[in-house]
């Protein structure tokens, strides 16, 4: 919460500042990405970004809108939406018949449908080099995990219900600021347990996203 309202804070004194200048124009964007989920449960793996093979390989990637607006002529404030797939292989769990017979391991794959909006503020480094850093936060709209045994047969999806709609990132990025185009590495870290009830009392599940974005100016 202390990090939140710092942030809060910075954001007003910036936008207050007399150093403001009306005359430097705000940027408007439409952007697409491919993002890395990398979770921090080692029983969890990370996925390919698209695997073109399985139905379900759908995930990694997402589209959104980016904002820049100038408080001064070197630090930008960079509001952003996107709504992303994410996708990794959950905890294998082992599965046996009524009788007791093994059938083997089932190998979930998860695929959560988030909207996210952050705002981060940036440094130019000179006409083109951005870094910054910010808060944002990630939206749940929806999580499924297909299971697969490991000869691959399917055994169906279900619709998960514990995590928490909304929780809070911290990202970090450098952009690459073209005449028309420009190129940002993202890195977003999970502040909290994104369980949530009971269960987050004896287990803990945060993740971070690695994302490549390319956004097209259009204002």
């Amino acid at each position: 919460m202390k990090t939140i309202l710092k942030f809060i804070t910075l954001v007003i004194v910036l936008c207050n500042s007399k150093s403001f200048s009306q005359n430097l124009k705000s940027e408007l964007y439409i952007t697409a990405n491919l993002n890395m989920y990398l979770p921090t449960n080692a029983t969890q793996q990370i996925k390919p970004v698209i695997q073109f093979s399985n139905p379900f390989g759908i995930g990694g990637f997402g589209i959104g809108a980016t904002l820049f607006n100038p408080l001064t002529e070197k630090i930008i404030l960079k509001n952003q939406v996107n709504v992303s797939f994410n996708k990794f292989q959950d905890t294998p769990i082992a599965l046996t018949t009524p009788n007791g017979s093994s059938l083997g391991e089932v190998v979930g794959t998860t695929r959560d449908l988030n909207i996210g909006i952050i705002s981060t503020i940036n440094y130019s480094l000179n006409s083109r080099f951005l870094i910054g850093a910010g808060l944002g936060f990630k939206m749940l709209l929806d999580s499924r995990t297909n299971y697969d045994l490991t000869n691959q047969t399917s055994l169906g999806t279900s619709i998960n219900g514990y995590y928490k709609p909304i929780v809070p990132v911290l990202p970090i990025e450098a952009i690459l600021k073209l005449k028309k185009i420009i190129l940002n590495l993202r890195y977003e870290h999970s502040i909290l347990n994104r369980l949530k009830g009971d269960l987050s009392d004896y287990k803990s599940e945060k993740n971070s996203l690695v994302i490549l974005e390319i956004g097209y100016k259009i204002k």
